[in-house]
């Protein structure tokens, strides 16, 4: 079995920029994501694949549920906080990644496509 490994992530709180929602860097973190679920939902007319991550990260305590977890272009709403242990030296965040729903390409050679032809 293979080490999951830690990557950069930068921690963000939900502000009011006048009357507009935005999102303020809080703190750069180290941090472990693992793919726990994914599920298809139709949300507001789009499409889009609900993944459930588990985070782990060194215990923070302003980490709080409406946080998020950035890196790159994904980002991870913080649904649920746990202390480890309840020591303080690491937790366990419960995730949510939304991404747009893929939908397979059946112009691209693909069995269905070499079946018709």
């Amino acid at each position: 079995m293979r080490a999951m490994r830690q990557h950069p992530y930068i921690l963000e709180k939900p502000i009011l920029v006048g009357q507009r929602p935005g999102w303020a860097r809080v703190a750069d973190v180290w941090a472990v994501a693992r793919l726990r679920r994914g599920k298809w939902r139709a949300t507001d007319g789009s499409e889009k694949e609900l993944l459930t991550h588990e985070v782990r990260l060194r215990f923070r305590a302003d980490v709080v549920p409406g946080m998020r977890l950035r890196r790159g272009q994904r980002t991870l709403l913080i649904h649920y906080v746990d202390d480890v242990g309840g020591r303080g030296r690491y937790q366990l965040c419960q995730c949510e990644e939304r991404v747009p729903f893929a939908q397979p390409d059946l112009m691209d050679g693909s069995p269905a496509e070499a079946a018709k032809g």
